[in-house]
């Protein structure tokens, strides 16, 4: 899982790539990119993000944001094409 956090714009894309960078060891399965903490997203950062999913869908990982801020969603949802949920999965789950 990656964690975002507070404002992820054009400066803070580099650290960004690396996160998610880390999520191309995992084949098969769900991935998480945690969103809820996030209060602004530059669209190039959403931009990585489609990179990311498109790595994923190549392994075989299905790799999903977790998303509650309404612009943030209504960003995604024009880009389309993200698994987006509002929590993480439980234990059980």
């Amino acid at each position: 899982m990656v964690t975002l956090h507070g404002e992820i714009d054009i400066a803070k894309l580099p650290p960004v790539e690396r996160e998610l960078a880390r999520l191309e060891h995992v084949h098969a399965g769900d991935v998480y990119v945690d969103l809820r903490a996030v209060t602004f997203l530059d669209v190039r950062v959403v931009g990585v993000l489609v990179r990311a999913r498109v790595h994923a869908d190549r392994r075989d990982t299905h790799m999903r944001l977790v998303c509650l801020r309404p612009f943030t969603l209504r960003l995604l949802e024009m880009v389309g094409g993200f698994a987006v949920v509002d929590d993480l999965p439980g234990p059980t789950d």
